[in-house]
């Protein structure tokens, strides 16, 4: 139960570099966009997207949580609202 395993079982090799590629491409772009923006601020909404893909990707690795709806559609949003661009306010 574990996520590459996983991945590596109901994907295949190329399946899971697929979509392994796309989850390290989201957080990194993410945390470009939140760590190196100058700003110094995060929000807390990031915050806890962050949170959420953290503790699911360490949840992940041992125990098989993808196969269930609820956690791939809470990763989903968390990615969105991670990588989304936030408006600053004056």
């Amino acid at each position: 139960h574990n996520l590459f395993f996983q991945f590596l079982a109901e994907w295949g090799i190329s399946g899971s570099a697929l979509f392994l590629a796309m989850i390290g491409y989201g957080f990194f772009v993410g945390a470009r966009k939140r760590l190196c923006s100058g700003t110094g601020k995060i929000s807390v909404t990031a915050l806890a997207a962050l949170g959420i893909i953290l503790s699911l990707g360490l949840h992940s690795l041992v125990d098989g949580i993808f196969y269930h709806g609820q956690p791939s559609m809470h990763l989903a949003i968390a990615f969105a609202i991670w990588m989304s661009v936030e408006q600053e306010t004056a």
